[in-house]
């Protein structure tokens, strides 16, 4: 009865929306690894705390359409070990491709945004609460750090 508890938990922690219930793990296997590998590679230093964090996960799907083609949503959420700052992506997917974002990540990206969800404890400026920002602007906030 364990296996089909957990399973129903990782089903239930796929749909989760609220972000003090979600679940940040690392994906330094093979499966998350591409969404990992974004996060590390696309946002190298954390823009609120300056320090180069090890960004911890959670990835949700909210399907929009089945048939014919299936189109999901995907939102990855990445979390700061440091400070706690959340902020996430939605992208969509259709039939399970996974988005190009995800498999060439880039710091200098001026197109993939992400929308600050929580600031964490080292916060400064409040205004960027829910404000979306490209990865190139984050990085360039870092920088400043």
């Amino acid at each position: 009865m364990g296996f089909f508890k957990n399973l129903k938990k990782a089903m239930n922690d796929q749909k989760e929306t609220d972000v003090s219930k979600m679940n940040f793990q690392r994906y330094d296997g093979f499966a998350g690894s591409a969404v990992q590998k974004f996060a590390d590679v696309s946002v190298p230093v954390c823009p609120i705390c300056g320090k180069n964090p090890h960004w911890l996960v959670h990835i949700n799907f909210k399907t929009l359409k089945t048939f014919p083609v299936l189109v999901r949503e995907r939102n990855t959420h990445l979390k700061c070990d440091s400070c706690g700052m959340i902020m996430h992506n939605t992208v969509r997917e259709e039939n399970g491709e996974m988005p190009a974002i995800f498999i060439k990540p880039s710091p200098r990206d001026n197109i993939t945004t992400m929308t600050f969800d929580v600031l964490g404890d080292q916060a400064e400026n409040f205004d960027l609460a829910g404000k979306e920002m490209t990865i190139w602007e984050i990085n360039q906030m870092a920088e400043k750090k």
